[in-house]
């Protein structure tokens, strides 16, 4: 016959696994919950998620992940302050979304005006967390809200050093360098991101951003009077004056019938920077005919400039400028140039298309390199 403290142990053995069972249900049919709310997020029925959530919350009320799904939700039914709310409790609860609940809340706070605040918030959240890309990147873009573009540029360049595949970096970078008036390093962010994101809205309006800025800025006057702009100050003030120089007498070449004297002023400038530069430039005279053949004469003329030896150690020179210039020289830049410009050109969708295995060749060569 089993004695009294026996049998209090076998009862609350059963006790414990019932609660654990009954724990188990309520943690199942939360989690039920909680998908089909991220199901109507998902659809856009903002309003059907959020009573989903909330019975989720009466099963297990404390939980962190419901949270951050009311917070994301309420933020993108622009209902900020409430978003805001919600983000304190996953902030507090110091969860494994604490990251994405600061992202939250300093968008709200910047989406009701309080954009200041929420730089500040950012720049505090990445002194303790430094290697979050998405915090660099939404620093960047209440800075260049403000207007403060280079603070915008240096957090764009600490996301992509954390994160070189994250294109909204890459754009927005592109964005910053043109508004600043940087034609070439703006060209070298906005292929990057067409490499990554060919065949988005997104693209359609980088490729222009990018055709635009390859075609130069040169424009004869009278007399035959030749202006060239070159963007970021004088050729001596700029570190990419001479590339944009080069760029820019180009496409003069090629519709201006002054090859000879465009030589003769390029290989004049280019000494001024360089007094001990002996070797000549020539332009081309065979001209290409087709969209996709002037754009990829044009690209090939820019990468095969961007030689980075002995400049400065920045993003530039030791992230973009190295891969675009070994492109060049590669069996992939045409596949290149095809890849980037599809949504822009159908010509270049129906090649894409049609060659695939060429356009696997060309990233598994960009991975490695």
């Amino acid at each position: 016959m089993k004695s009294f403290s026996q049998k209090l142990f076998i009862f609350l053995v059963f006790l414990g696994v019932y609660f654990i069972g009954f724990s188990n249900s309520f943690a199942q049919d939360a989690n039920q919950l909680l998908q089909e709310g991220i199901a109507f997020h998902d659809a856009r029925k903002y309003d059907k998620a959020l009573k989903k959530y909330e019975q989720a919350l009466k099963l297990i009320p404390n939980s962190p992940v419901i949270h951050y799904e009311m917070a994301l939700t309420y933020f993108d039914k622009k209902n900020y302050k409430t978003a805001i709310k919600y983000s304190d409790k996953v902030i507090k609860s110091k969860s494994q979304s604490i990251i994405s609940a600061y992202v939250i809340k300093g968008s709200s706070l910047d989406m009701l005006g309080k954009t200041q605040k929420s730089i500040k918030l950012f720049e505090g959240v990445i002194k303790k967390y430094p290697e979050n890309y998405l915090l660099h990147y939404n620093l960047a873009l209440n800075y260049y809200k403000i207007g403060e573009l280079k603070k915008a540029e240096q957090s764009l360049m600490s996301a992509i050093g954390v994160n070189p595949e994250h294109t909204s970096s890459h754009l927005m970078l592109g964005y910053v360098e043109f508004d600043m008036g940087r034609k070439i390093p703006s060209m070298m962010a906005f292929n990057y991101f067409l490499f990554l994101e060919p065949t988005s809205q997104r693209s359609d309006r980088a490729f222009e951003f990018l055709n635009k800025q390859l075609l130069g800025s040169t424009k004869k006057g009278e007399n035959n009077e030749i202006t060239i702009n070159i963007g970021g100050g004088s050729l001596g003030d700029n570190e990419f004056g001479a590339i944009e120089l080069v760029m820019s007498i180009t496409q003069a070449s090629k519709s201006m019938d002054l090859k000879k004297e465009l030589e003769e002023v390029l290989n004049e400038e280019l000494e001024k920077e360089d007094s001990q530069r002996t070797e000549k430039v020539v332009i081309m005279d065979e001209t290409p005919k087709t969209e996709e053949e002037i754009f990829e004469a044009n690209t090939k003329l820019f990468f095969s400039l961007l030689d980075g030896k002995d400049k400065n150690n920045n993003i530039w020179w030791v992230f973009y400028a190295p891969t675009f210039n070994t492109l060049e020289e590669s069996e992939h830049i045409t596949t290149f140039c095809y890849w980037i410009s599809q949504q822009s050109n159908e010509n270049a969708s129906k090649w894409v298309e049609e060659n695939s295995e060429k356009v696997l060749e060309l990233k598994k060569w960009i991975a490695k390199n």
